[in-house]
């Protein structure tokens, strides 16, 4: 079990899948869940310490691999604390936790405004950039990317949250999203935030159409085809990514679009 964390410890997981054991699994939620299994049915075998700096060094290098930055961290300051050979490297990974954590903490409320939110992403960034600097000849590279990456993700689906009740925030909420496939651009995740994009255009198409009906001298043909043919564009790229599992599901959504902007051409224009 350890030797397959160990393996895969400098695999860099923000631009590819975690690595998959053979039973199909993220290799290190299952390491650490069979990490977890062992220390339950051998307590007395791992009571007398034999290896118990190298399991709990091993849970820790698994943790921040999915994301539990504070439970990593607890891990490797349990290892600092025996004295082992590994206490250096576990002190590291302390710290490096530890920031990780702190750079999360500062995330907005839900109570926040916009502008109070866009204020504490911009301070998360600040701080992951600074230890994304330290960390750049270190696997850790790759766990800072990530979070970066959930910075901007969780910023993107905010402000087309807002947009959906305010269209002042439209403009905003495309220029995240436009911003996220852009930054994000080698992330194992594109596609997902390409289709995330393309929901947001046609979100954006289909409110209109409800506030202009198709019929009504209110509606403008070209605000609503710039809506449509922005979301058309995207899932068309996705549709056309093979060997992706976003596939098929751009596929469908840009069947089921196109479906809708008929309608509404059919509408504006009766026969």
């Amino acid at each position: 079990m350890v030797a397959v964390v160990r393996l895969h410890v400098d695999d860099d997981t923000y631009r590819f899948a975690p690595a998959r054991d053979f039973t199909g699994k993220n290799v290190f939620r299952v390491s650490f869940e069979r990490l977890e299994s062992l220390e339950t049915a051998h307590p007395e075998k791992l009571a007398s310490g034999y290896a118990t700096d190298v399991v709990w060094f091993t849970k820790a290098r698994a943790l921040e691999r999915i994301g539990e930055y504070d439970l990593a961290r607890r891990h490797y300051a349990r290892v600092t604390d025996l004295g082992s050979e590994l206490a250096d490297a576990a002190r590291a990974g302390r710290d490096v936790n530890a920031r990780l954590e702190d750079a999360r903490m500062l995330a907005p409320s839900p109570e926040a405004t916009p502008e109070q939110a866009a204020d504490a992403r911009a301070t998360q960034r600040e701080v992951l950039g600074a230890l994304r600097s330290e960390v750049a000849t270190t696997h850790w590279r790759h766990v800072v990317d990530e979070e970066l990456e959930r910075v901007d993700v969780d910023e993107a689906a905010t402000l087309a949250a807002h947009a959906a009740l305010d269209p002042r925030y439209e403009a905003a909420a495309l220029q995240s999203a436009q911003a996220l496939v852009r930054v994000h651009g080698e992330s194992k995740y594109h596609n997902r935030h390409l289709l995330a994009l393309g929901d947001l255009y046609a979100a954006f198409s289909r409110r209109y159409a409800q506030r202009f009906p198709p019929p009504s001298l209110g509606f403008d043909a070209t605000t609503f085809d710039e809506y449509a043919h922005g979301a058309t564009r995207v899932y068309e790229v996705v549709a056309q990514q093979d060997g992706s599992v976003e596939k098929l599901e751009g596929a469908h959504k840009l069947e089921a679009f196109l479906g809708f902007t008929m309608q509404v051409h059919e509408e504006r224009v009766p026969r």
